[in-house]
């Protein structure tokens, strides 16, 4: 089962003063840029898959990295070279901004990095004038729900896999 959300982001600023003081009580900064260093990418495939190296290599990044700059977590945002069978339909409405994928190293999920990580891209989205983000193949869809107010838009049965 493949679930996608979305998110509506025509309201308020996803940017929290909370999520800025507590990365900054966690020694956590915050940087954005287009695609990833080499080590960003060998982290990314080490920590999750080469497949979202390969994702995040191809859009924009927030990461998170702690005082000694080892990254902490990442979240990529409008990322359009993988043409995924599950966020096709998506690709093709000038509305939706595309999210993720996002990761959290082990040792630091549990502590709002993520949350606040979301949160700057799906805020980077809406400063595109994007309308909706879309958070295809959906994991943790709790985490979603209450860091972002995004809602499942559909669940989507994978046939004749196994």
């Amino acid at each position: 089962m493949v679930i996608n959300m979305v998110v509506d982001l025509t309201g308020a600023s996803f940017v929290k003063a909370e999520d800025g003081e507590n990365l900054a009580s966690l020694g956590i900064t915050l940087t954005n840029r287009r695609g990833t260093t080499k080590d960003e990418s060998a982290w990314i495939a080490r920590a999750f898959t080469p497949t979202w190296a390969k994702e995040a290599a191809a859009g924009w990044n927030w990461f998170a990295k702690d005082s000694a700059g080892r990254i902490a977590g990442f979240a990529s945002y409008e990322q359009r070279r993988y043409r995924w069978w599950w966020l096709r339909r998506w690709l093709k409405q000038p509305d939706v901004g595309v999210f993720g994928p996002m990761g959290v190293a082990s040792e630091w999920r549990g502590k709002r990095v993520g949350c606040a990580l979301a949160r700057r891209a799906l805020e980077s989205l809406r400063e595109l004038d994007f309308a909706r983000a879309v958070i295809p193949r959906v994991g943790p869809i709790a985490f979603y729900e209450n860091c972002c107010n995004a809602r499942i838009a559909e669940r989507i049965k994978i046939l004749g896999l196994f």
